[in-house]
């Protein structure tokens, strides 16, 4: 069975893949996304060490990273974790991170009267 530590490593090796992949020199990745038991989305930026700022919607980030998201919310709803419908990955490149889970009812509503 994974741990929650797992799932963080994941989504951590398959944005620093992408990186590597394309030849970019990075110092920070913010990865968020909002998820649901239906529905998953995902993007945002990673800084260069000139600290200017790119949208990780322009690189080809793995789809697999998606089943991972979805894999961390079932694990997070069986542990009982308080409830999330966004969250953040922040990366540095000196391997430090920080994950930020967000409960936003206004999205949480939106999707309910979908």
């Amino acid at each position: 069975m994974e741990e929650q530590n797992d799932f963080y490593h994941q989504i951590g090796q398959i944005l620093v893949d992408e990186m590597e992949k394309e030849n970019i020199e990075w110092t920070k990745i913010v990865f968020e996304y909002e998820v649901s038991e239906n529905y998953c989305s995902y993007g945002g930026i990673y800084t260069n060490g000139k600290n200017e700022e790119f949208r990780l919607e322009d690189l080809e980030i793995p789809y697999m990273i998606g089943d991972v998201i979805m894999g961390l919310y079932e694990y997070t709803k069986e542990n009982n974790f308080t409830p999330y419908n966004r969250a953040a990955f922040t990366l540095e490149s000196n391997g430090h991170f920080n994950m930020d889970f967000k409960w936003n009812q206004a999205l949480q509503d939106e999707w309910d009267n979908a």
